[in-house]
């Protein structure tokens, strides 16, 4: 049996950005997953964690959708919204052998229609199996 396919979704900060685990920025990436699982949008974020007293992590911009669902439209505004919070930052999609950039939210809308066509195939050879 083959193993459900996801997209790997990665914010991409700008050089302009704060640090990666500076609060606000932190609080950016987890709006971004808030606003996608309140979409019941089933994601996985990808967290940084340091084990020892006083440390702290954060989330690293990376997550993980499984792609036996539908990705709606909430999932696009919340990557065109963190998108235009500064200028310089970009979306990378990854989904097996294929990974693709955006910088403009209608590259983002054309990813996004691409991981769902590509999403299509895997469904057909899932239901013959």
């Amino acid at each position: 049996m083959e193993p459900p396919a996801t997209l790997r979704l990665t914010l991409v900060r700008s050089a302009d950005d704060e640090a990666a685990f500076s609060p606000n920025y932190q609080t950016e990436l987890r709006q971004f997953y808030q606003l996608v699982r309140a979409d019941n949008v089933r994601i996985n974020a990808v967290a940084f964690t340091m084990d020892s007293v006083g440390a702290s992590g954060g989330l690293v911009g990376e997550f993980v959708i499984p792609l036996a669902q539908v990705i709606g439209p909430v999932l696009g505004g919340a990557a065109v919204a963190w998108l235009q919070g500064r200028a310089g930052r970009k979306l990378r999609l990854r989904m097996d052998d294929i990974e693709v950039e955006a910088r403009t939210p209608e590259e983002i809308e054309q990813l996004l229609e691409r991981a769902q066509a590509l999403r299509a195939p895997r469904e057909g050879k899932n239901d013959e199996a």
